[in-house]
């Protein structure tokens, strides 16, 4: 996992590292999630079929994971070539972060109505539950996306903030 201090080097934290990261965390917790709701729709009835809650689980995982691979191909390499000082560097490193979260939510997006509009046409379930089904799973992931995301860029975003004591003499 990436850990970020303001002692470390900035050519050290890559956006894709950021990217792959948040991808290891959200694939977790759908796995866990995954084998929460296989265990929830056996329990639940017998009678039922269970494909259809378990066909949306892992249309939902991949379309998660497949919003975040334009992230971790996101490369600055040919910032740090051209040898740009570093606060420069953590500002474009910031910046494609924000693209690379904006490309994300977008094919989340567009993928999840489209895992909709599919499950509808395949399974015939009612617009109703599918949509709730459909609906915590984008709910789900999406805000675990968004935390990891949140959470290393706004790090990325403190290394470039001096640390100047307050009591310092040209305070105040």
């Amino acid at each position: 996992m990436i850990t970020l201090a303001p002692d470390r080097p900035a050519n050290d934290v890559t956006v894709a590292k950021i990217f792959f990261d948040v991808l290891w965390h959200v694939v977790k917790v759908w796995c866990a999630a995954l084998l929460i709701a296989v265990f929830v729709s056996a329990w639940r009835s017998s009678s039922e079929n269970p494909l259809p809650a378990i066909a949306i689980s892992l249309g939902s995982g991949l379309v998660s994971i497949l919003a975040l691979i334009p992230g971790c191909r996101l490369h600055h390499s040919a910032i740090l070539a051209e040898g740009v000082g570093r606060s420069k560097s953590l500002a474009m490193r910031s910046h494609l972060v924000v693209v690379g979260a904006a490309a994300a939510m977008a094919i989340r997006f567009v993928g999840t109505i489209a895992l909709f509009v599919v499950c509808r046409y395949l399974f015939g379930l009612p617009s109703e539950a599918l949509a709730v089904h459909v609906g915590l799973w984008y709910g789900l992931l999406t805000t675990v996306e968004i935390f990891w995301l949140a959470r290393y860029a706004s790090a990325i975003d403190s290394l470039g903030i001096s640390q100047t004591p307050l009591t310092d003499s040209s305070v105040g």
